[in-house]
């Protein structure tokens, strides 16, 4: 059975306009030690929020950079995430909206009146906290790749460029340990945009790099 954008984001918020990130915002991330949500997360602390996630598969490669800046993850799910800590917002990966859209996290903040956004609209909101353009990379192969060998180049250039990439980032360009997220104060920010159930929709590239497009994407 083919599932459509709707039905995966079961649950969740549209997407909208980025808008900077709050000073002191509280954001959870369900997720978070995910390759994305993991970024998010990072670049939502970098922006200024206090953030923190849960998540049972914790820990990851991509945990370690979210301890050593002391956002919290918790490995497991729990509605006392939500309705004790009362965070502004929570950022979710779709693959948990997509299995469990009552998830008890979910439903409380429901109950609560508290928007649920895909962890791609915090990463949208954390570049429009930057400022400067945005780029994208999106395509059927090769957004990793080539959204890591951009970052690489704009530092190298001295740009000092925000980015989200799907892949580890070494520590060399993350300023500290290997992740998928960099915090930067220069004139752009890179995304790897993957198009899969609406996830770049938060995206409002000032560049798009489109490297290919095969019939299944």
């Amino acid at each position: 059975m083919i599932r459509g954008t709707a039905d995966v984001a079961r649950g969740l918020a549209p997407a909208r306009p980025a808008r900077p990130i709050e000073p002191g915002e509280r954001i959870h991330v369900i997720g978070a030690a995910g390759a994305g949500a993991s970024a998010a997360a990072l670049l939502a602390h970098e922006a200024g929020a206090v953030a923190d996630g849960c998540d049972p598969g914790t820990p990851t490669p991509y945990t370690e950079a979210l301890h050593l800046r002391g956002i919290a993850v918790a490995a497991e799910h729990d509605a006392a995430h939500v309705r004790e800590l009362a965070p502004a917002r929570l950022a979710v990966t779709k693959a948990l909206t997509s299995v469990q859209p009552d998830h008890p996290e979910l439903l409380a903040a429901r109950e609560l009146g508290l928007p649920i956004e895909a962890w791609q609209q915090t990463v949208a909101d954390a570049a429009a906290s930057q400022g400067g353009r945005l780029v994208a990379v999106a395509g059927t192969h090769g957004k990793s790749t080539s959204a890591g060998w951009l970052v690489h180049a704009l530092v190298a250039a001295g740009r000092d460029p925000g980015a989200f990439v799907g892949a580890l980032l070494p520590a060399a360009l993350t300023g500290g340990t290997a992740a998928t997220a960099r915090w930067g104060r220069g004139d752009a920010f890179v995304v790897e945009a993957d198009e899969y159930a609406g996830n770049f929709d938060p995206y409002r590239p000032s560049l798009a790099v489109v490297l290919n497009a095969e019939w299944d994407h």
